[in-house]
């Protein structure tokens, strides 16, 4: 298993409505410390409810903004974008 950092951040799950936390990141140092999303630029993590994948992008040259981007569940192999959900976000 692969090494990552823990992210200090929690949401609303954009498509079920519930609490999503345990984001991580593979961007930092990966020694599982405890992050704020500030100090890196990609974090995510897996609505335990409904099952859609919750990115965190930082936008090029920002310290608080970041595009947040959900996938849904497997279909056929793939995780289809939900561009409905599709969004900048300031954290």
């Amino acid at each position: 298993m692969g090494m990552f950092d823990s992210i200090n951040y929690e949401c609303v799950c954009p498509v079920c409505k519930s609490k999503v936390t345990g984001f991580q990141s593979k961007n930092g140092d990966c020694q599982l410390d405890t992050l704020q999303p500030q100090q890196v630029n990609h974090f995510y993590s897996l609505c335990d409810k409904c099952g859609c994948w919750i990115n965190f992008d930082r936008i090029v040259q920002s310290t608080e903004n970041f595009t947040r981007t959900v996938e849904g569940k497997y279909k056929d192999g793939n995780r289809p974008i939900l561009t409905e959900h599709t969004k900048n976000i300031r954290i």
